[in-house]
């Protein structure tokens, strides 16, 4: 099946994409189950380090992704612009904040120790919606 990207301003075709087939998206959950038990050994300092690479990628690339969405989406350049730079304001965030937001809280249930920890589950499949961010930045979505 062919999923075609309209311009909804034009009406003209962006571009068209060949849908994966069951066994490449099989392939694809597979590298995402390969790469999480690299990601999931990483600290929460290790892990915000990769926040800011993607925070630096969307800033030097803003102008281009920008007219991707636009192209896409039909947002004017400006909304589109501030669009990618609040999700690079928000990798920032996590970059900053997520050592103090992942650390294990202890909890007084009158036990000796009690405390609730947060650890790395597994991969998420997420199916976004067409107005979130752009078609070819659904998988960025906010990480």
């Amino acid at each position: 099946m062919k999923i075609k990207s309209i311009n909804p301003y034009t009406e003209e075709v962006n571009w068209t994409y060949d849908s994966f087939s069951i066994g490449e998206c099989r392939a694809q959950i597979e590298k995402s189950r390969a790469a999480f038990l690299t990601w999931s050994s990483l600290s929460a300092e290790e892990r915000a380090k990769y926040f800011e690479d993607v925070a630096g990628v969307l800033r030097q690339n803003t102008d281009t992704y920008a007219e991707i969405i636009t192209t896409e989406m039909g947002k004017p350049i400006r909304q589109s612009k501030d669009e990618i730079q609040k999700c690079a304001r928000l990798c920032d965030y996590y970059a900053e904040n997520a050592a103090e937001l992942l650390k294990d809280e202890v909890v007084d249930i009158g036990s000796e120790k009690s405390y609730v920890t947060f650890e790395p589950l597994g991969v998420i499949f997420g199916i976004m919606p067409w107005n979130s961010l752009s078609g070819r930045f659904s998988g960025l979505q906010c990480l």
